[in-house]
């Protein structure tokens, strides 16, 4: 509040006005004073200065609080959420979809319906006064998470009905070496003279039990392998089967391969067959002989044999980079040439030797001068087959299939015991992506035309995976 002093007309006293008045009355004589053009015009220039600042003050504010909006709206357009919600309500618009009308897909549906809501809040497509509404959407759809992935533990089936299919068992192949499943529903993998795969459904812990019971009456005991969910077992003609129970999906998982043909054989006097020990015993079929790998197999060996033709080749310098378990043995000697040893059962030993990595690298340069039709046709058969035997493609995608589900599993351990951490939350999406995307590669192999050894490994390692996820489950 502004004053100034003025003279009083009547008795010349000096007053103190305060310019938002108009008049006074003196106190010293009491005479009216009128307060001048000058005093009015200077309350009038005081009160425009300060509506001036109030006015200047409330557009800072507004200017303030816009730049703000904006900036939160810049942060969520090139932030991780915006990018997280978008995987998350494309992944479960997916798996809404493959599910169904299941409990777990409808709660898929809903939570892709909150992620796409939450994003276009974010976005500022849909307007609410609510700013943070985005963010409650999101957080609901993330808790449904839980729920989705119990209801998914307990109604997962690995195969549809209409898959299931009656099984005609006088139309397989190998009908005379398994226990009789006819009228038995389930999928036929693969029927050849060289093996079979089925999986039969509907398989309770009883009619499991039976089909066990039948196994070992049909005379597979020889070097068995058993536990609760699990069976492998050759008989005396040399099949193998291996049996596995599903006991969440109630299925069993038949697989049979017919004896490896053998006969007696001279070793090699050339190529990476000089780079190992000759075994004791002449029986045997090599499966594969080529400048990069040799591999055989062995028949009339104990497991006595077995350990001690490790010991030879570990005197002759196949102890680097070593691995041993009860049935397989692995090593490199100094000069990086890779040994696998392994005792299959049945008095079979396996053995393979690979070439070192440099050299296979020289034969892919020079090769680059070949025109590729030539390189083609040349290694159509062979150049696909790592040391054990094996497609390459094919054990790349067996070994990094389980690597990956053994990280699955750990990551949903963590995930499970801390479910709002929202490190692990964004986490889940990449994970559940690469495991569904992994089994379905997985399975692809199935419809494959695979030899005894990939039929053999694939099994191991379905059953080692299905396994290991059952007991993950019941932790």
């Amino acid at each position: 509040m502004k004053t100034i002093k003025l003279k009083c007309d009547n008795c010349g006293g000096e007053l103190e006005v305060n310019t938002e008045q108009d008049k006074i009355f003196c106190q010293y004589c009491g005479a009216k004073v009128l307060i001048d053009d000058d005093a009015s015009e200077l309350r009038r220039v005081e009160d425009a200065k300060l509506q001036a600042r109030k006015k200047n003050h409330e557009q800072t504010i507004k200017e303030k609080k816009e730049l703000d909006e904006l900036k939160a709206l810049d942060n969520f357009k090139n932030g991780k959420l915006s990018k997280l919600l978008l995987i998350f309500a494309a992944l479960c618009g997916i798996i809404a979809f493959a599910r169904g009308l299941s409990l777990a897909g409808v709660i898929a549906f809903i939570q892709a319906v909150l992620f796409i809501s939450s994003w276009l809040l974010g976005m500022e497509i849909i307007k609410n006064s609510n700013k943070k509404l985005y963010i409650i959407l999101a957080l609901i759809g993330f808790a449904l998470i839980i729920p989705f992935f119990t209801l998914s533990k307990e109604n997962n089936t690995y195969r549809t009905l209409t898959e299931c299919k009656k099984i005609n068992f006088n139309d397989i192949y190998l009908k005379d070496e398994i226990p009789n499943i006819n009228k038995q529903n389930g999928e036929i993998h693969n029927d050849s003279k060289d093996g079979l795969r089925i999986t039969l459904c509907g398989i309770d812990k009883r009619l499991y039990k039976k089909y066990y019971d039948e196994t070992i009456k049909k005379g597979y005991t020889i070097d068995s392998e058993d536990d609760t969910t699990t069976y492998q077992a050759y008989n005396e003609e040399g099949y193998k089967i291996s049996l596995y129970w599903d006991e969440e999906d109630k299925e069993l998982t038949v697989d049979l391969s017919a004896p490896i043909k053998m006969k007696n054989i001279i070793w090699p006097t050339t190529g990476l067959a000089t780079k190992i020990p000759k075994p004791n015993s002449t029986l045997g079929k090599i499966s594969l002989d080529d400048s990069d790998t040799f591999s055989v197999y062995i028949g009339n060996t104990s497991e006595e044999d077995f350990e001690n033709y490790i010991k030879v080749c570990q005197e002759i310098g196949y102890v680097n980079n070593h691995s041993k378990s009860d049935k397989t043995y692995s090593a490199e000697n100094n000069e990086n040439y890779e040994l696998v040893i392994e005792f299959t059962g049945n008095k079979t030993m396996y053995i393979s030797v690979d070439a070192p990595e440099e050299d296979k690298s020289k034969k892919e340069t020079k090769k680059e001068d070949i025109p590729k039709e030539e390189i083609k046709s040349s290694t159509e058969d062979n150049s696909t087959t790592n040391n054990i035997g094996l497609r390459t493609d094919f054990k790349n995608a067996m070994d990094s299939y389980e690597k990956f589900v053994d990280e699955y599993i750990i990551f949903m351990q963590k995930y499970n015991s801390n479910p709002t951490d929202y490190e692990l939350i964004k986490e889940y999406a990449t994970y559940l992506g690469k495991y569904n995307d992994m089994v379905n590669k997985f399975e692809k192999w199935e419809d494959e035309d695979l030899n005894d050894a990939e039929t053999a490994y694939y099994i191991e390692v379905q059953t080692r995976v299905n396994k290991k996820l059952m007991e993950a489950s019941l932790e």
